[in-house]
């Protein structure tokens, strides 16, 4: 559990003692005037945890019968700037978080991220043999949302690692409510995160942050400015969106690495069987640390409010104290 964690609310979550899981995070609904919607919002999907003692016992939440059917969730719409508090297994009871499980913990080191080895796909994903790649009688909790996508990457002794978009965009991008938000407002444009922006040939990047756009997001929005992988990865979030919308299909957010390179990633999910390998595909629930560095040291806005040395692996964000819509 991190810290303050339990005193997080979201009040479009269930009230009550029964205990709620959370499943995976469905589509996505752009601000609308008619539902009172003023801002990008996910649909979550949670489950009624059924299993005894879930909060003492938590390794009975890996089983699939640890819930009630996935099939029946129950679904609430919150805003995407509140993603960056919630991770795939939270625990919630009476609007509040009680329990982040470990669940199970993995670190793969050394792994390359290029387009050889990491590749876009949607959940439901099949194969020729008639398999899935996230086999729904060891993991039925996606099965409201197959359609949404997700990476894989490419392990050793053909195993592979799966994360939803939405936690990569939410590792990656989510230092602020603010920022998040704004990669799901189509069409983005640099100018919606940063204005000037200059990288010195010791590599020092002088920039000013966009209006309303938190210090806390200073270190990925320079990230975004001087790396066009990384620009490329938060334009591909609200162009797929907005590619999604205007074909009037369900609107799941697509999302990639912000880096290419290599990087040892430490994660927590569940291991799913691939064919007869037992634990042949790990699911992401939720990523910790990334090794990859950032593409320059140092990292000043024009206005003097943020200096020193960006961190090349990220911390975990403390959650603040705070009641949510």
């Amino acid at each position: 559990m991190e810290p303050n964690a339990t005193s997080l609310r979201i009040a479009a979550f269930p009230k009550g003692k029964d205990i709620w899981r959370i499943d995976w995070f469905g589509p996505i609904a752009f601000p609308d005037r008619l539902t009172r919607r003023r801002h990008p919002s996910v649909l979550v999907y949670l489950s009624k945890v059924v299993a005894p003692s879930p909060l003492e016992n938590t390794s009975v939440l890996l089983q699939p019968d640890s819930t009630r059917p996935a099939s029946q969730p129950t679904k609430r719409w919150v805003s995407v700037g509140t993603t960056l508090l919630l991770r795939i297994g939270d625990l919630w009871q009476d609007q509040t978080l009680v329990a982040r499980p470990a669940y199970e913990e993995a670190t793969f080191e050394n792994i390359p991220i290029d387009r050889d080895h990491v590749s876009l796909v949607k959940a439901g994903l099949s194969f020729d043999d008639g398999k899935f790649l996230l086999p729904l009688a060891h993991h039925p909790w996606h099965i409201n949302n197959t359609h949404s996508y997700c990476v894989r990457v490419a392990l050793p002794d053909d195993k592979c690692m799966v994360v939803p978009c939405m936690e990569l965009v939410r590792f990656y991008f989510g230092s602020s409510s603010e920022l998040i938000s704004r990669l799901f407002a189509p069409p983005l444009a640099r100018s919606n995160l940063h204005g000037k922006a200059y990288i010195s040939q010791r590599g020092r990047m002088s920039l000013e942050l966009a209006e309303r756009i938190p210090k806390a997001s200073a270190e990925d929005v320079a990230r975004i400015a001087g790396s066009d992988a990384a620009w490329r990865a938060a334009a591909l979030v609200a162009s797929s969106c907005l590619k999604a919308s205007t074909a009037g299909r369900d609107i799941y957010p697509q999302a990639i690495f912000p880096f290419e390179g290599e990087t040892t990633l430490q994660v927590v999910g569940k291991w799913l069987p691939q064919g007869d390998t037992e634990q042949g595909t790990f699911l992401v629930y939720q990523l910790r640390s990334c090794s990859h560095p950032f593409p320059f040291p140092t990292s000043t806005t024009s206005s003097s409010r943020l200096s020193g040395r960006l961190r090349t692996r990220r911390r975990q964000l403390p959650m603040p104290a705070q009641r949510l819509p």
